[in-house]
């Protein structure tokens, strides 16, 4: 789809823009928590237009799903990932604040 979405009724229909960080039609958001932390993961930063962003999720993507997750797994660099798949999981979650 092309151009802004269409409002929807009986929803807030607010935007924010994610821009495409390395130029391949993703938008890539890494975990600031420090390595091994409990609960969701998190990335915020600050947006002229929006104010503080605060992005959180569940999975890490680099960890296969059902396999169990290490502080090991938590120190792999990002160019490391295995980017075959296209597709989120299915158990990925993502709620943007801002």
């Amino acid at each position: 789809m092309f151009g802004p979405q269409k409002d929807v009724a009986g929803e807030c229909n607010a935007r924010l823009t994610i821009a495409d960080d390395y130029g391949d039609n993703h938008a890539t958001v890494r975990c600031q928590k420090e390595p091994g932390h409990a609960g969701k993961h998190r990335e915020m930063y600050g947006s002229r237009l929006a104010g503080t962003i605060s992005i959180e999720w569940e999975r890490d993507e680099r960890i296969p799903p059902g396999e169990p997750v290490t502080v090991d797994d938590l120190m792999k660099p990002i160019e490391n990932v295995d980017d075959e798949e296209d597709e989120a999981p299915e158990e990925l979650l993502l709620r943007v604040t801002g």
